[in-house]
């Protein structure tokens, strides 16, 4: 059975703002338009992890809680069951509790069992603790916490 995955890449220079940010079509600036958000899916499954690498199929390796100032990659894999294509995945980044980060991708097929969120910085990351809220259809499903030392 083939498996699906989706990648987004993000770098991460440090806490940008101090603002709380849920994730909708205006979130993600990056981007000229976001097309809008569907519906919740009650019916979808999610477990979030933070991991130090992925394999092909977007399978964490090495998940982790706590990373290395030395690390230049963090992973955070998002697994889906019962994810339906055009649904949208996000993430927000905080920093000792402070915004950092907001990404969103949208899944581009049912067969999608991963959605995987990968940040990199060549200098590492600064010590302290970060959190990660996964939202599926701009609901908040669950979270993972981790720490840099």
């Amino acid at each position: 059975m083939p498996v699906a995955i989706a990648l987004l890449a993000a770098g991460c220079s440090g806490p940008t703002s101090q603002q709380s940010v849920q994730p909708t079509p205006t979130a993600n600036r990056n981007k000229a338009a976001t097309p809008a958000v569907p519906p919740p899916n009650p019916s979808v499954n999610i477990l979030a992890q933070a991991a130090k690498a992925v394999d092909s199929q977007g399978n964490a390796l090495n998940p982790a809680s706590t990373f290395s100032t030395k690390d230049q990659k963090i992973y955070i894999v998002v697994k889906l069951k019962n994810a339906k294509k055009n649904d949208v995945v996000s993430i927000v980044r905080y920093y000792k509790g402070k915004f950092l980060k907001a990404n969103s991708l949208r899944v581009a097929s049912d067969k999608l069992q991963n959605a995987v969120f990968k940040f990199s910085k060549p200098t590492g990351y600064p010590k302290g603790d970060y959190l990660v809220k996964v939202f599926y259809n701009n609901k908040a499903l669950t979270s993972v916490a981790y720490t840099v030392q």
